[in-house]
C-alpha cells in the first residue's frame, strides 16, 4: 500500500491499467483510483475484470471495463477508441498484462504457447505503448509503466518464454532513441 508520504492526487487525469483482472493489476487500479485517477481497467475475461471495477466504484472511485486482449491489434484499438469515447487522452499507462507461459524444459515447450507468452508480455506493452506515446506526445504529457520482473535480469529455469519476454521489455526502452523522462521527450 503506498504511504501517506508517496500518495499522489491524481483526480481528473486518466490511467489504463491491463491485467485489471487480479492479482497487481487489481492492486494498481484500486491505488490509482484511490488517489482520484479514472481507470480503464482492460483484462481479457469479463467477470474478474467486472469484480475490479464493482471493487473501485464501490470504495467511491471511477473506473470502466474494456475486455480486450492488448496481444492483438484489434484489442488495443478497441482498447483507445473506449479510452477515447469516455475519457480522451490517456495520462498514465499501466502495462502489467502477462502470462507465465508454458512451463518445462524448452524442448518440452509447445512453441504456439511460447510464442504466445511473448505476444502477451512484450507484444501488449509495444501495442499499446504505440497507441499512446503519439497522443502523449503531442501533449508534452504522460507516463508510462512497463511491470516486468526480476527473471528478465537472470535466468529462471522452465519458464524460458517469460524470461525472454520480461528481458526484452526491459531492455526495450534502454534501446530506443529517446528517453521518456517527465513526461517530455528529450
Amino acid at each position: 500500500m503506498i504511504g501517506e508520504s508517496t500518495q499522489r492526487n491524481l483526480a481528473g487525469t486518466t490511467a489504463i491499467v491491463t491485467g485489471a483482472s487480479r492479482g497487481l493489476g487489481r492492486a494498481y487500479t484500486r491505488v490509482l483510483a484511490a488517489a482520484g485517477a479514472t481507470v480503464v481497467c482492460v483484462a481479457r475475461t469479463r467477470p474478474d475484470l467486472e469484480k475490479t471495477v464493482d471493487e473501485v466504484i464501490n470504495a467511491g472511485g471511477a473506473a470502466l471495463a474494456c475486455v480486450a486482449d492488448v496481444s492483438s491489434a484489434d484489442g488495443v484499438r478497441e482498447v483507445m477508441a473506449r479510452t477515447a469515447r469516455a475519457y480522451g487522452v490517456p495520462d498514465l499507462l499501466v502495462n502489467n498484462a502477462g502470462l507465465l507461459g508454458p512451463l518445462g524444459p524448452l524442448h518440452e515447450n509447445d512453441v504456439e504457447e511460447w510464442w504466445r507468452c511473448l505476444a502477451t508480455n512484450l507484444g501488449g506493452p509495444m501495442r499499446m505503448m504505440n497507441a499512446v506515446l503519439p497522443r502523449m506526445l503531442e501533449r508534452n504529457h504522460g507516463r508510462i509503466i512497463n511491470v516486468a520482473s526480476g527473471s528478465g535480469t537472470s535466468a529462471t529455469p522452465y519458464l524460458s518464454g517469460y524470461v525472454t519476454s520480461k528481458a526484452a521489455l526491459i531492455n526495450c526502452w534502454q534501446g530506443d532513441s529517446w528517453h521518456w523522462r517527465a513526461g517530455v521527450r528529450d
